[in-house]
C-alpha cells in the first residue's frame, strides 16, 4: 500500500511540474495518479480549437502523447496524433499540419531520421517541427539544431509549450 501511495505523490507532482493548468478531479474523492488505464483527457479540460491550425504530435508513449495533446488544445489548436514514424510521416502529408511535435526516440525510426524523411518531401518540406523528448545530452540536441528545428526537454510545463508553439508558428507566417 505504501509503494501505490508514493506512486500517487511522484504522478500528482509531475502533473503540478509539468502540466500546471487546470487540473480537476472527477469527484472530490478521487484522487489522480499514474495508471495506464486512467484517460488523460478526461483529467483536464481543453479549450474548443479557436481555429482550425493542426499540430500533428508523434510520440509512442500514450501518456506523453495524450498529455501533449491536451495542452495542444489547451492552446487553442486541434491535435493530431501518431504512435510511430511511420503513421507520422502518413499523416502528415496527408492532414498537413502546420506543426509537427516529434519524440526523438520512435518504436521505427529516430525522430532526426523522420525530420530529414519529412523535409526531403516536397508537400511536408516547410513544416516547422518541435523537439519534445527526453533527451538531454548535447549530441542529440545539436542533432536536433543541426537540423534547423526547435527543441524542448521533457518535463515541460504545458504553458512554455503553448508559448513554444505560439512562437514557431507567428514567425512561420508569411512577412515575419
Amino acid at each position: 500500500m505504501g509503494a501505490d501511495c508514493d506512486q500517487r505523490r511522484k504522478y500528482r507532482r509531475a502533473l503540478r511540474i509539468i502540466y500546471p493548468f487546470e487540473l480537476t478531479r472527477r469527484n472530490p474523492c478521487d484522487t489522480i495518479y499514474f495508471n495506464m488505464k486512467i484517460n488523460i483527457l478526461s483529467v483536464f479540460k481543453p479549450k474548443i480549437a479557436q481555429n482550425h491550425i493542426k499540430v500533428l504530435v508523434i510520440d509512442d508513449a500514450e501518456v506523453d502523447r495524450h498529455m501533449t495533446c491536451a495542452a495542444v488544445e489547451q492552446g487553442g489548436y486541434t491535435s493530431l496524433n501518431a504512435v510511430d514514424g511511420k503513421s507520422g510521416f502518413e499523416m502528415a502529408r496527408e492532414q498537413k499540419p502546420a506543426l509537427i511535435i516529434l519524440d526523438y526516440n520512435l518504436p521505427d525510426v529516430n525522430g532526426p531520421d523522420l525530420c530529414r524523411s519529412l523535409k526531403a518531401q516536397e508537400d511536408t518540406r516547410e513544416i516547422p517541427v518541435l523537439y519534445l523528448t527526453g533527451k538531454t545530452d548535447p549530441k542529440s540536441i545539436i542533432n536536433c539544431y543541426e537540423q534547423g528545428e526547435n527543441y524542448l526537454a521533457k518535463p515541460i510545463s504545458a504553458k512554455l509549450l503553448i508559448k513554444q508553439i505560439d512562437s514557431i508558428l507567428k514567425n512561420k507566417q508569411p512577412g515575419n
